[in-house]
């Protein structure tokens, strides 16, 4: 590891997969918070212990006490854990994450290349990305983005309606800048005008690809926008891996 305060991949993956598992079979985030602090390793156990206190006797959010704890959980997990509280769908986006880190935990083992990863705490993408790593780091963002969207549209948060709404929420996948800034103003740029219209125009942004434009009015006419906000991820997830393949990544 690079940093010996950090969290091991290993046990990050399994503390994840393990989430999913105990929220998917019905087991309530109190008890599964309870367990988990049993069952894992230091770092996690002692955070685990702490979030659960503040979770369930003080009324916390379980992403907002995951994002105090940096060293353990990257923005992009984070932003992922918020999503899920918001579509009521934590169980799902924990069986995401789970892959998406064994993903990225097996991109490393295979390349033998130093590791950037947005949800490995451990071998982080840089503040700022070279070159060669920032398209990838890119389709990973927008895939995610674009996956948290669809979740939270299928359990049916509302999309530009509301302060927790599926546009605002989703848009915290991205870190701090102009790009994050502009897909939180998508909900405020709607504002009486009709969707159809609205919101492809609304994406039509310098860094999102004009077929997402595309198709994202395809789903609003349809409509079918919860299904093709999650084409748009798979699409820019397959895109992320032939960049790698292509230039000796994957």
């Amino acid at each position: 590891m690079s940093e010996v305060d950090n969290v091991d991949a290993w046990d990050l993956i399994l503390y994840t997969r393990s989430f999913a598992t105990m929220l998917g079979a019905g087991v309530s985030l109190q008890r599964t918070l309870d367990i988990l602090g049993q069952i894992s390793d230091e770092p996690l156990k002692s955070a685990t212990v702490e979030m659960r206190s503040r979770i369930c006797e003080e009324g916390r959010i379980l992403s907002a006490e995951m994002r105090k704890r940096h060293e353990l959980f990257t923005q992009m997990y984070v932003a992922m854990v918020r999503a899920g509280e918001v579509g009521g769908v934590l169980d799902e986006t924990f069986a995401q994450l789970a892959d998406l880190l064994e993903s990225d935990w097996a991109y490393c083992e295979e390349t033998g290349q130093g590791c950037r990863s947005l949800l490995l705490p451990s071998c982080r993408e840089p503040a700022e990305p070279s070159a060669e790593s920032a398209p990838a780091a890119r389709l990973r963002i927008l895939s995610q983005y674009f996956r948290s969207l669809a979740m939270m549209l299928t359990a049916g948060v509302p999309l530009a309606e509301g302060p927790a709404n599926a546009l605002n929420t989703a848009a915290e996948i991205f870190p701090p800048g102009p790009e994050r800034e502009a897909l939180a103003a998508i909900p405020e740029t709607m504002e009486g005008r009709a969707p159809a219209t609205a919101l492809p125009r609304s994406f039509d942004l310098p860094f999102i690809p004009s077929w997402t434009v595309q198709l994202i009015s395809v789903g609003v006419e349809t409509p079918t926008l919860h299904i093709m906000c999650e084409k748009i991820a798979q699409l820019l997830e397959y895109q992320r891996q032939c960049y790698l393949f292509k230039h000796g990544q994957g």
